[in-house]
């Protein structure tokens, strides 16, 4: 049975945060749907690219997907916020979360990620010491549930990340082969 991806798209999101890793899961034929979290499907990163979502968070019963990923970029942290009870339950439920950029940090403000190896945008590393997050200066890191990358640079090694934790390090090495990365 095929792996369910929601990515979830809020206003500002990191264009290539989102869209590189995509493009990667529809190659490697993940099942993964991109979510607005806004009151619209359409929903714009922050460089203006206009994204039409699969569907909008109130249509969709999240427990249906096997991992929720998260961009960062100019996003307003307080929408990733609202959904901490879904992340409890896919902590409850053995599912994973992936978070990349900013939006880690999110996660550690909500304590999920306490006493956990994982990365975020430099620059917003203190918030990592701020909640006991045991930072990396890597491009992934992969600490049980939680996939975490560093920002936009890294958007291929993250992706290529969460390929090789759910569908094996030989179909990660393969796509890499196939994008002469």
């Amino acid at each position: 049975m095929s792996q369910k991806i929601a990515v979830l798209l809020t206003t500002g999101f990191e264009d290539a945060e989102a869209l590189v890793p995509i493009d990667l899961f529809r190659r490697v034929e993940l099942d993964v749907d991109l979510i607005s979290i806004e009151d619209s499907e359409i929903v714009s990163s922050a460089h203006q690219i206009k994204v039409i979502a699969d569907k909008q968070i109130k249509q969709v019963d999240l427990s249906q997907y096997d991992v929720i990923m998260l961009p960062g970029g100019k996003v307003d942290p307080n929408k990733y916020i609202a959904l901490s009870e879904i992340y409890q339950q896919f902590l409850n439920n053995n599912k994973r979360i992936a978070a990349i950029c900013a939006a880690p940090t999110v996660l550690a403000k909500l304590g999920l990620l306490t006493n956990k190896n994982a990365v975020c945008y430099p620059s917003m590393r203190d918030n990592f010491s701020e909640n006991n997050v045991i930072y990396h200066h890597v491009p992934a890191v992969v600490d049980g549930a939680f996939i975490t990358g560093r920002g936009p640079g890294a958007a291929f090694d993250f992706a290529l990340t969460i390929i090789s934790e759910l569908l094996g390090v030989e179909t990660a090495e393969k796509l890499k082969q196939q994008l002469y990365y």
